[in-house]
């Protein structure tokens, strides 16, 4: 579907008035589409489909956006924000952060030397992100409560999270704030994200339990 999911999700849909894409899908075929992409599935015959959840490079700035919007609305429309897909999060900041380990071991304990960049990552290490992009990858690993989805039925009951995930959000949260500690480029888009999370949850109920990097307006 074209344009923007309205703001009361996709209930609200007009469908006369958008451009939709169908997609044949046959035995055996694999479809991808972009974190937040409005969809629908239909089986013309009888089968088993299975769904899950990726994240390329290039979707980390859009899984941010709906994140913070599925946690309002919940996850109707995209079913993008759960625990397997945190899991998923927290792993490929893992992946960076080992890769960032791997070139520079000295910066873990402050005995490295050679003032290694941001940008000096970026030259160094394939397909790693922009600073935009891993700000977006630290606000969902550090502030995980921001992108819970909410649970928009009262009857029925949320995702378990295992123990282990809680074990990656703190490992996730002190790795965020060392890879801020030492690359200046990504302080200024941390702290936009981080904004744009207190806007989200302002009047709620988590607003007092956000704990920003960066105070407001710093």
């Amino acid at each position: 579907m074209d344009g923007e999911i309205p703001e009361t999700g996709m209930a609200d849909v007009i469908i006369n008035k958008q451009t939709f894409t169908y997609f044949l899908v046959e035995e055996d075929g694999i479809l991808t589409m972009p974190s937040g992409c409005p969809h629908a599935a239909f089986n013309i015959t009888d089968c088993v489909a299975q769904g899950g959840h990726n994240y390329l490079k290039s979707s980390l700035e859009a899984a941010f956006k709906i994140g913070l919007r599925e946690h309002k609305l919940g996850n109707q429309d995209t079913n993008t924000s759960h625990v397997a897909s945190e899991n998923i999060l927290h792993s490929v900041l893992t992946h960076y952060y080992l890769a960032i380990l791997a070139l520079h071991p000295g910066i873990v304990d402050g005995t490295n030397t050679d003032n290694v960049t941001y940008a000096d990552l970026q030259k160094a290490i394939r397909f790693f992100p922009s600073p935009v992009q891993m700000a977006c990858l630290l606000c969902m690993t550090a502030h995980t409560l921001a992108f819970e989805r909410a649970t928009i039925l009262e009857d029925k009951e949320g995702y378990e999270c295992p123990a282990s995930i809680y074990m990656m959000r703190k490992t996730s949260r002190d790795r965020a704030r060392r890879l801020l500690d030492w690359f200046a480029a990504l302080r200024e888009p941390m702290r936009s994200r981080e904004l744009l999370i207190m806007a989200s949850l302002k009047d709620t109920e988590l607003q007092e339990h956000f704990v920003p990097f960066f105070a407001e307006g710093v």
